[in-house]
């Protein structure tokens, strides 16, 4: 029986001179961590979404304490962002931020959705809008990222290592 040589076994994703073969890798795919997180924040700040996708903040004045069931929410951004508390009234215990999950592109790596710009800066340039949707979730601490691309992005990746100690 011939053994294989390094960077050839049959589970390797290298073809025969041992480079690696590009393969598909979703580079902006959404954070489960994090939507799971908000989740948490908005269920245990009296919201009652369905799902991780479907949590949405309330409308309201900015600034203004609304309550929610047990909970309520501090309006930082009305139908985007807020402060979650557990008890009426805006009053400690904090739970955390709780955000509009369709607003902040699902907590995917290139930031929020551009497509909410107008929701937060009405009537002003797109420019505007998006900059308010950054500050806002560098205030929450969920990714920053870019405008483009906003969905999830197939990218093709291969290792950098060199085929036979050649650099290409």
């Amino acid at each position: 029986m011939k053994s294989r040589a390094p960077g050839n076994s049959a589970s390797d994703t290298s073809g025969p001179a041992g480079v690696h073969l590009n393969h598909a890798q979703d580079v902006n795919s959404t954070d489960p961590h994090l939507l799971a997180q908000n989740m948490f924040n908005a269920v245990a700040s009296g919201l009652t979404p369905s799902q991780p996708l479907a949590v949405v903040v309330p409308s309201g004045a900015p600034n203004t304490c609304v309550n929610q069931g047990s909970g309520s929410i501090f309006l930082i951004a009305p139908s985007a962002l807020g402060q979650g508390f557990a008890a009426p009234g805006c009053n400690t215990p904090s739970v955390g931020f709780v955000g509009t999950s369709a607003f902040f592109n699902f907590f995917r790596p290139s930031g929020p959705n551009p497509s909410f710009a107008s929701l937060v800066a009405p009537g002003q340039p797109l420019a505007v809008g998006y900059a308010t949707q950054v500050a806002l979730a560098t205030v929450a601490g969920y990714p920053k990222g870019s405008v483009f691309p906003f969905l999830s992005t197939a990218s093709m990746r291969s290792s950098p290592t060199p085929a036979r100690g050649i650099t290409l």
